[in-house]
């Protein structure tokens, strides 16, 4: 789900005012050349049960949004089918990328332009519906202008399989049309979409979430392409997190709610102890006091902070709600991007005050209870 063909958005102040409004949805029967494949989650049928809230979306921040259009060459394909019936007007889609594009930037960037604050120019976001058998999505530049002109290009197969597999789990309706055939069948024939209210609900659910996860990819900045790849992807399944579209296979977040301010957990022991030294209660909302190093856990060694998808963005959506820094950290982070080449220790610090290394292993702590 990388962004390829170029370096991420390019700041450019003189475009801002010539970007129109968004027009209706456009459609074609053009393809394009996948740039990257994604890693399918795993499939996870046991927990497909649990209610899934319905995502709210939120004021729409005073920033242009792109024009939008649609490409799918291949209308006879099932997950064609299953794409435009799960999506009602409500959330069709132009107002699914919308929806998308509006979470992209509440949580990216400020409400309002403002003169220091960085906003790509992205003047269109085309959107492709292909086979791509074994994929899930990916987004690129355009050809001819990558900077300014993104494609998302999303996997049928995909949205037929996960349609397959949420049918068989969790479908009640009797006398449901649906026939989805055998695991290793993508012909057209025998197909229809699950009768099941719940079940479109779910395959809606997470078309949204894909597609937002890859819009973010259209309005993110990456460091020139410096930044790693891991906190590239973990920033867009954070948006998707924060918009309430996280898949039921991700779990419930590790990691509790943020403590009373007057107090802070012993790393040693766990347990919460009021903090009154000067040196602490001098620091930012939830800057470590110094040499307050967490110790190294089991899993410290075993896993990276940088793994990219749900696993970083539950270490961003931890930072962010204990104001690690400051307010908005995903933000901050993403206005340095905008402007400097990323550089772990100038980037981490400069943005939470802290060693990325301290700050995943006092996460570690929390998560395991240490």
């Amino acid at each position: 789900m990388r962004l390829s063909k170029s370096s991420g958005p390019q700041f450019d102040p003189q475009q801002q005012s010539r970007l129109p409004p968004a027009p209706p949805l456009a459609m074609s029967s053009t393809t394009a050349n996948p740039a990257s494949s994604t890693p399918l989650p795993q499939a996870n049928t046991t927990t497909t049960t649990t209610a899934l809230p319905h995502p709210i979306t939120p004021a729409p921040p005073h920033h242009p949004h792109p024009k939008l259009l649609l490409h799918c060459p291949e209308l006879t394909h099932p997950g064609a089918h299953i794409f435009f019936t799960c999506l009602p007007p409500t959330s069709s889609p132009p107002a699914a990328l919308a929806s998308a594009i509006t979470h992209s930037l509440t949580h990216l960037y400020t409400p309002h332009p403002q003169p220091n604050i960085h906003v790509p120019q992205i003047r269109s976001i085309s959107l492709y519906l292909r086979p791509l058998p074994h994929q899930v999505a990916y987004t690129t530049g355009t050809d001819l202008d990558p900077d300014f002109h993104k494609e998302i290009h999303l996997s049928l197969w995909y949205v037929a399989t996960k349609h397959r597999e949420f049918h068989k789990a969790n479908c009640q309706f009797s006398g449901c049309p649906a026939n989805c055939g055998n695991d290793n069948d993508d012909s057209a024939q025998g197909w229809d979409v699950c009768g099941d209210g719940k079940v479109r609900a779910l395959v809606r659910h997470e078309i949204l979430g894909v597609l937002t996860h890859e819009v973010v990819h259209t309005l993110q900045f990456n460091g020139k392409g410096s930044a790693p790849g891991g906190f590239i992807e973990g920033v867009a399944d954070f948006v998707r997190l924060r918009a309430g579209l996280a898949p039921a296979h991700w779990g419930e977040p590790p990691v509790g709610p943020p403590k009373k301010e007057n107090q802070m957990e012993d790393t040693a022991t766990g347990t919460a102890t009021t903090t009154a030294t000067a040196t602490t209660s001098a620091l930012p909302p939830g800057m470590l006091p110094p040499h307050d190093e967490p110790p190294t856990t089991s899993k410290t060694t075993s896993e990276k902070w940088d793994a990219g998808y749900q696993h970083t963005a539950y270490f961003l959506n931890w930072l962010d709600q204990r104001a690690f820094g400051g307010d908005r950290v995903v933000h901050r982070m993403n206005q340095f991007l905008a402007q400097n080449r990323y550089e772990e220790r100038g980037f981490w610090e400069g943005c939470c005050g802290r060693d990325v290394g301290v700050l995943w292993r006092r996460y570690l702590g929390e998560r395991e209870g240490t």
